[in-house]
């Protein structure tokens, strides 16, 4: 029995549906586009706007009404808000006379598919009565000159008795996965007017949804009536945004629906009428909305009116916007995890600090619920995982030991969607945990790993594959790697081609080159401009993203990042993006639709105290490269004093963090009075000044340290060795003195203000600048015979 979750810290799981849906801004230059002159064909009054962009124009076709008669006018925009009518207007009119369409012909809606315009509209005849409001087609060239469709109505009522008897009108479509949909309003004496669903595979021969209506007016501002509004599909689910209400006195809702027949409602609405007196003082409906991926802003053109009559509006414009990056929640189940549609399974939950847990959860990105599923038979984490068919398999991974510490198992689990049951496999014939895996031609592709007990290193170079079929491993399928990709890499499978990135290798866990195999061979591909371990990735437009991970680890110590990487196949390349709002290490989540999920992780892997599971929703439309600034190297002293035969290391930070290439050299002006090794130590050789300089990109920029070195000792300042690591930092600053004394430290900003201030007896302190902003720095250590200032730098 499936359990749904009941507690969970939520941060802003409804943002999207309060902050972004409900935040509508109308344009204070409303209405953006008003009836015709008198005289003109749509003099009484315009509504029910329908938009499209598209070579760099925004499109309307729009209801204009005079007297008795309604048609579809057409209107252009370059910026959506200035808008200029088309001459030829209306470009769609009423049929002839005794045509099902003689009366009225307005309420389109319009795509382009394959370079030809598709309408489809209401109609309505002359002679009204039951069964007058029927659904019409059209096609266009250039969306100006229209060709109505030989088989209208292509939509008409439902027989006598349906929810839809008396009326079938106001469609919106949308076209995906080579299907139409559309929705439209159906009405029935005595029953008010309810929203109805309609497949078609050529936009022409529609079939009625077996569940309608849809959507009806259930809730209280919206009794008795419904109508569809502008509908769109974000890659994951439809979004509709909705008129009810009382006849002309409507307002605008929001719903969102998986598959288009079962919607969920906002409880309130989401665009109101205006101030009374005002343009749209009455009422506000007939919406049209698109979504601007360059500027995560959701775009709103509908109608509003001053009276309730029919056909008397102008049509308004209004925009959300959608943050890039939204916090579902706080709280996370953790785990490994793999998307099946628009479910995220998890595996591994409810384990406590470092404990590993057995529980399993599936999260809806629809609806933002987790759901938890059966128990894992065993504890389990950072194994492979894939899913093939109906089922999720769970290969090898780390679990609890007889006497609680980490061991790798051998075991294959076998988790079916259909009946939330676990069952075990026949098991993998070796241990192996923190593996990177992939799908592959319905096989699990597992890359590295790591044999238990810890350290133990073998199966680093290792690439098998499993057949869940046959149950069967073939340890032959690839040659072994080049790299050891030991721990904590990633596999993605691309074009034909299995790629792993990333993972650490053994001591001293330096992050490996990333390689694919191209069929027959492993090869090298070029290098991350951040190495990562501990990373999320996946494939999106043919390219492979890599989100944050640890640029740095060790058993004792990681360094979280905040980056976003983009690799191109087909260029061999890498580029920066725009990175993430929070540095983040050890996360899981996958791609749904235009959406990136990522969950769980924390800022510093190897402090428990730090780990704050979250989940993060991304929009993959908002992607964009990251401008890399100049290279500028940063050294840690500028000026210092040296006695004969002192040493004193230098450390030398390349910004920014993300260059492809932040190795230094080092040079001396004159070496008869300072050297410099390869890694920043001066030696004090003879009385004197020289320049030690730091240089990066080929020497393209540099910083250099002003050594001046006496041959006579002062009594006044005694020189002692003050080592500061790592410089840059991300937090924590070590500071190591020589000597133990009494030592008093002031952090001091580039402005001269002191930030902090320290005392401390002994040889060595830790300073947590981890709350300081990015930026430069100064520390000043005082003893009473010793005072050194060095420039730090906090990244």
């Amino acid at each position: 029995m499936m359990k749904k979750l009941v507690v969970l810290s939520i941060i802003s799981i409804v943002s999207l549906n309060l902050f972004c849906q409900i935040n509508w801004t109308k344009h204070p230059d409303n209405p953006v586009l008003t009836p015709g002159s008198p005289g003109e064909w749509d003099e009484a009054g315009i509504f029910y706007p329908r938009v499209i962009y598209y070579d760099n124009t925004y499109h309307m076709w729009y209801s204009g009404s005079k007297t008795d008669s309604t048609g579809i006018g057409h209107a252009t925009s370059q910026d959506g808000v200035t808008w200029t009518k088309n001459p030829n207007n209306p470009v769609l009119d009423v049929g002839p006379d005794g045509a099902w369409d003689d009366q009225n012909a307005y309420a389109a809606t319009v795509l382009l598919i394959d370079s030809i315009f598709h309408m489809w509209y209401n109609g309505q005849a002359t002679s009204f009565g039951v069964d007058n409001n029927k659904i019409g087609h059209a096609t266009s060239s250039d969306g100006i000159t229209w060709t109505k469709d030989p088989n209208n109505p292509v939509l008409t009522t439902g027989p006598i008795g349906a929810w839809d008897d008396e009326w079938s009108a106001y469609p919106n479509v949308v076209h995906t996965d080579e299907t139409f949909h559309m929705w439209y309003s159906g009405f029935k004496e005595g029953s008010g007017i309810s929203i109805g669903h309609a497949t078609s595979p050529d936009g022409v021969a529609w079939t009625k949804d077996s569940q309608n209506p849809v959507i009806t007016s259930s809730g209280e501002w919206e009794v008795p009536l419904v109508f569809p509004g502008g509908t769109i599909f974000n890659g994951s689910n439809y979004q509709m945004w909705y008129s009810g209400g009382i006849a002309w006195k409507t307002m605008i809702g929001y719903a969102t629906s998986e598959d288009g027949s079962q919607w969920e409602k906002n409880s309130q609405p989401v665009l109101r009428a205006g101030s009374a007196g005002s343009w749209e003082g009455q009422w506000v409906g007939g919406s049209s909305v698109l979504f601007d991926t360059t500027k995560n802003t959701y775009k709103m053109w509908y109608t509003g009116s001053s009276t309730s009559e029919f056909g008397d509006g102008s049509i308004g414009y209004a925009e959300t916007y959608e943050p890039a990056w939204t916090m579902l929640y706080e709280n996370y189940p953790g785990g490994m995890a793999v998307v099946v549609d628009s479910l995220i399974y998890s595996f591994a939950g409810g384990g406590e600090g470092w404990a590993i847990g057995n529980e399993a959860w599936s999260f809806n990105t629809n609806s933002n619920e987790w759901i938890q599923l059966t128990d894992m038979p065993i504890p389990l984490t950072d194994g492979g995982i894939g899913n093939i068919g109906d089922n999720i398999y769970l290969v090898g991974g780390w679990t609890t030991g007889a006497t609680g510490d980490w061991v790798t198992t051998d075991s294959v689990l076998q988790y079916n969607l259909a009946t939330d049951k676990f069952s075990s496999k026949a098991p993998s014939g070796y241990k192996l945990g923190a593996v990177a895996s992939c799908v592959m031609n319905d096989k699990i592709c597992l890359f590295g790993g790591w044999g238990s007990p810890f350290p133990v290193v073998h199966h680093a170079h290792d690439a098998t594959s499993y057949d869940p079929l046959t149950e069967t491993w073939d340890e032959n399928f690839f040659p072994d790697m080049q790299f050891p990709h030991l721990m904590h890499g990633s596999a993605e499978f691309l074009n034909g081609e299995v790629y792993v990135i990333g993972g650490v290798g053994p001591d001293p866990h330096n992050i490996q080159p990333s390689e694919k195999f191209d069929g027959e061979n492993w090869v090298t591909i070029a290098k991350m401009p951040v190495p990562v371990t501990l990373h999320n990735s996946i494939v999106h437009n043919g390219k492979i993203l890599v989100f944050g991970g640890d640029s740095i680890w060790s058993r004792e110590k990681s360094y979280s990042t905040n980056f976003i990487q983009e690799y191109d196949p087909v260029t061999n390349s890498w580029k920066m993006m725009e990175p993430m709002p929070f540095q983040r290490t050890a996360m899981t989540g996958g791609k749904v639709g235009n959406y990136m999920y990522l969950m769980g992780g924390s800022r510093d892997q190897r402090d428990p105290d730090n780990n704050v599971p979250q989940v993060w929703k991304f929009n993959l439309d908002s992607l964009k490269e990251w401008v890399v600034p100049g290279l500028e190297v940063m050294l840690s002293d500028n000026n210092l004093t040296l006695e004969v035969d002192d040493t004193v290391r230098l450390s030398a930070g390349v910004l920014p963090t993300y260059a492809a290439d932040r190795s230094v050299s080092w040079s001396s002006s004159d070496e008869t009075i300072a050297t410099v090794s390869a890694d920043g130590e001066v030696i004090a050789k003879s009385g004197g000044n020289a320049t030690i300089t730091a240089s990066a990109n080929g020497g393209d920029c540099s910083a250099s340290c002003e050594i001046t070195v006496s041959t006579v000792g002062t009594f006044v300042l005694k020189k002692i060795k003050a080592e500061l690591f790592p410089n840059p930092t991300e937090g924590f600053l070590n500071l190591n003195m020589d000597r133990n004394s009494q030592y008093s430290i002031e952090v001091i900003s580039n402005t001269g203000q002191v930030l902090l201030e320290r005392e401390f007896t002994g040889y060595n302190q830790m300073i947590d600048l981890s709350s300081f902003e990015t930026g430069v720095y100064f520390i000043t250590i005082r003893s009473m015979d010793f005072v050194t200032t060095r420039k730090i730098i906090k990244l």
